[in-house]
């Protein structure tokens, strides 16, 4: 009879995988599950700086939504502004703090760019939109940093008009795939709070 030797395995937990995958595995015996290798310490508050902006002009028309341009108008009829985050930037000119890879501690700081849309709907035959798009400008002309006060991990909101060309707004609302209508974009710069870690 040959002899025999014991089978030694270098690696116990590869084979393990291997053989499961092979269906020879038991089902009681599992693979290691995989770790998760980053945490979510902290959260930018997009939607409830959409509800600001959404409070502030809901006195320039009697209803305002925040729905993509496609479906702004389903359901709504009478004056309606539509209100469309459509892009998200960082804003280095205000010193975005990033941490470093490995860093114990996570930034505090951070600032960013968000670009918006505002679009007008009314019933107005003869000049669509233009008495709701006038109401907007006028309303963050005078008031062009909103109340943060009520709201938490948010240190400043400034609503600056963001003049796009006739080419530039053209191919935002082709991306939308539905008909133009008068609107007006805005950039809205943030500044977060420091000291906004999750819990």
């Amino acid at each position: 009879m040959a002899d025999s030797y014991p089978l030694t395995i270098a690696h116990p937990t590869r084979f393990a995988m291997v053989r499961q995958a092979a269906g020879i595995l038991a089902p009681s015996v599992q693979a290691p599950s995989p770790q998760i290798k980053y945490q979510m310490t902290r959260s930018v508050p997009l939607a409830e700086i959409t509800a600001l902006l959404r409070e502030a002009l809901s006195g320039a028309a009697q209803t305002v939504t925040a729905r993509p341009p496609q479906t702004a108008r389903n359901g709504v009829n009478g004056e309606q502004i539509n209100l469309y985050l459509y892009h998200v930037l960082p804003d280095p000119a205000m010193g975005n703090s990033v941490a470093s890879p490995g860093s114990p501690t996570p930034s505090n700081g951070y600032s960013i760019r968000l670009k918006y849309m505002v679009t007008a709907y009314d019933d107005d035959a003869d000049a669509p939109g233009q008495e709701l798009i006038g109401r907007v400008i006028g309303l963050f002309q005078d008031h062009p940093v909103l109340d943060v006060s009520d709201v938490e991990n948010i240190q400043q909101v400034q609503v600056i008009m963001d003049p796009l060309t006739p080419e530039q707004l053209a191919a935002l609302w082709a991306s939308f795939q539905t008909g133009y209508c008068l609107s007006v974009c805005y950039e809205v710069r943030v500044v977060l709070a420091q000291g906004q870690d999750r819990e």
